[in-house]
């Protein structure tokens, strides 16, 4: 009669087992630079658990954040999206992470090491209005980011279905660690664009966007012609960079383009792929 005790007791705890690694999942994961970065789930009893995980290069996780939740808005896999990693971007020995936690978009960063990296600063960038998710839906987001001179721009597009939505171009200054909105006044300068950058792979032709934006901006008498001019990269809408990645076309969205003159700031083309038009300034 033991013996069968024990095996029914074991099979009780196998099964409970089972549906606990059932219930854990990775909503999010990419690598940079061979640093991969993890969002892993778990479900336990009325708590979730997520735990943000740096897996360095002998791939044992390093927890960097965790969050316990017993909201009801989290009680099933389709609602763990309400607490979710967007993306995140590395240079040097930092890292940095961008959460959406229930439409508050903050960045996380810390400081990589040979032990687990510590937080350096959290940083709100800005929020948008949820509501739950039978009546608002998925939540979705969007980002993409590149430096340039020392700063790192980023785009997010961040939103519910029929919630609330963040969709802005924001810069991180590492020295004065603050991150501002791009505000862009109204536009004076309006040039048609003729579809120059529908399907033109803007890395293997910064030259030729070179010779153009000096062009239009020499035209417009925005700069001197024999003023100093470097064009310094581009940054897609998110949403756009997949578009292109995909179907290698651009009719969607705004482009930017960011240059120097001899001022040394740091100035912003737009190209507005709806209407193929340039916005100079």
């Amino acid at each position: 009669m033991k013996k069968y005790l024990i095996i029914i007791l074991s099979a009780i705890l196998l099964i409970f087992n089972v549906k606990s690694v059932a219930q854990e999942m990775t909503q999010f994961k990419k690598e940079i630079q061979g640093n991969t970065v993890q969002l892993v789930v778990n479900r336990k009893g009325n708590t979730t658990i997520f735990e943000t995980q740096l897996l360095n290069s002998k791939k044992t996780p390093l927890i960097l954040n965790r969050f316990e939740s017993n909201s009801d808005l989290l009680a099933d896999k389709n609602k763990y999206q309400f607490f979710n990693v967007i993306d995140f971007n590395i240079k040097g020995h930092f890292l940095y992470i961008f959460y959406n936690d229930f439409g508050k978009i903050f960045m996380d960063r810390y400081v990589l090491g040979e032990n687990a990296p510590s937080t350096q600063k959290r940083i709100l960038i800005g929020n948008h209005q949820i509501l739950s998710y039978e009546n608002g839906g998925d939540m979705e987001s969007c980002f993409q980011a590149k430096w340039i001179d020392h700063q790192l721009y980023f785009h997010i597009d961040a939103k519910q279905t029929y919630g609330g939505r963040l969709n802005e171009l924001f810069v991180f200054s590492e020295p004065q660690m603050k991150i501002d909105k791009v505000s862009f006044p109204k536009p004076s300068k309006i040039v048609p664009g003729n579809g120059f950058f529908n399907t033109l792979d803007i890395d293997a032709n910064a030259e030729k966007v070179q010779k153009e934006m000096f062009r239009l901006l020499v035209e417009n008498k925005i700069t001197a012609p024999k003023g100093s001019f470097l064009f310094l990269g581009y940054l897609e809408h998110p949403f756009l960079h997949r578009v292109y990645k995909k179907h290698k076309v651009r009719d969607v969205e705004d482009l930017y383009l960011f240059y120097k003159t001899e001022t040394a700031e740091v100035k912003i083309i737009r190209y507005d792929n709806n209407e193929n038009l340039w916005i100079l300034e």
